[in-house]
């Protein structure tokens, strides 16, 4: 008899350490994610699924099967940024909008980005496109007959050369974000280039008539004057020596500053860019509205205004003089006329 009590005794031992030994299996394990709330401490294919899409969604999670303290501060990271309630609990219904929205990101193709616009980038040697296909257009309507391909080759570039040379422009056989409306404004009114003209009456012409000097650093673009910088080149030459217009265009301008240009004179030129000649003797012999060519007498070389010596003070704009232009350093200009 006490053996019998003695063997079932020891039966019961064996079976009590079998079960703390083996770990239970989750009864959770085999619900679908949506089909119950999910939260702390519970486990189970659902909660990996969470974990999955909590990583897709970019709040990367281990994925263990089991809702930790980790999980549960992704869950939170992921309802802040969803502008939810932030309690680290997921209901059914939000575990379906989950489902929802990682299906959507899935299936969703890229969207192919949209082809650059004329303008949007630089065009240069290699480049290829709508863009440049436009650029090509423009081109032609310009006159300069440019294949409408595309692709940015050798021709085109020579195209754009040739535009640049007529624009008096940096040749550099490329069109930047900041030239392209230009450019496209141009070719819409129906500009031409012309053909080449002769140096006087219809090219260009040195302004000064006489002998001349461009001075010294003081005298250039650039150069420092009271706070500001000097906007145009200086060239001393002798009061009354006669001055002419650089290029065929309408006078805009005739007025007399006694503070500054003194007798001053601005021509906007039929080459795209607006020429300035301050300090004149006496005011220009040349009326605003008149139409003037290259070589053209305007007036002479004087000392008016805020001036020190006999000089012109030169100065060239892209369109136009203080009415959304810019100066620039006319002196390479300078020196080319001169030589002419």
């Amino acid at each position: 008899m006490r053996a019998s009590i003695h063997a079932r005794a020891a039966l019961a031992v064996c079976v009590l350490s079998l079960a703390v030994i083996l770990p239970a299996a989750p009864a959770s394990a085999g619900f679908a994610f949506g089909e119950r709330a999910l939260e702390s401490g519970m486990r189970g294919d659902d909660v990996d699924k969470l974990q999955k899409l909590l990583t897709e969604f970019g709040f990367e999670t281990r994925r263990t099967g089991d809702f930790g303290r980790r999980t549960r501060r992704s869950v939170k990271r992921y309802e802040r940024s969803r502008e939810m309630n932030v309690n680290g609990v997921v209901r059914k219904v939000e575990a379906r909008r989950m489902l929802r929205r990682y299906r959507r990101i899935r299936d969703e193709e890229p969207a192919e980005p949209e082809p650059p616009r004329f303008g949007d980038r630089r065009l240069s040697l290699g480049k290829r496109g709508p863009d440049v296909e436009k650029l090509q257009r423009l081109l032609t309507r310009m006159e300069i007959r440019t294949d409408d391909d595309g692709i940015f080759g050798p021709a085109t570039e020579t195209s754009v050369k040739r535009y640049e040379r007529w624009r008096e422009m940096r040749v550099n056989g490329e069109v930047s974000r900041r030239e392209a409306p230009a450019l496209e404004r141009r070719a819409k009114r129906g500009a031409e280039i012309p053909e080449p003209e002769a140096p006087d009456g219809d090219g260009h012409a040195f302004p000064v008539r006489g002998p001349y000097s461009f001075g010294g650093d003081g005298s250039r673009f650039g150069a420092p004057r009271n706070g500001r910088t000097h906007k145009g080149q200086d060239i001393a030459a002798a009061a009354g020596t006669r001055l002419v217009s650089v290029h065929r265009g309408v006078v805009s301008t005739r007025a007399y500053q006694a503070g500054g240009a003194g007798n001053y004179l601005v021509i906007r030129g039929n080459d795209g860019s607006d020429s300035v000649y301050m300090h004149l003797q006496a005011p220009a012999v040349v009326a605003a509205g008149d139409r003037v060519s290259a070589g053209q007498t305007i007036g002479a070389v004087g000392n008016t205004g805020a001036s020190y010596g006999a000089h012109l003070h030169f100065e060239l704009w892209t369109p136009h003089w203080f009415a959304g232009g810019e100066a620039y350093d006319p002196l390479p200009k300078l020196r080319r006329w001169a030589d002419n």
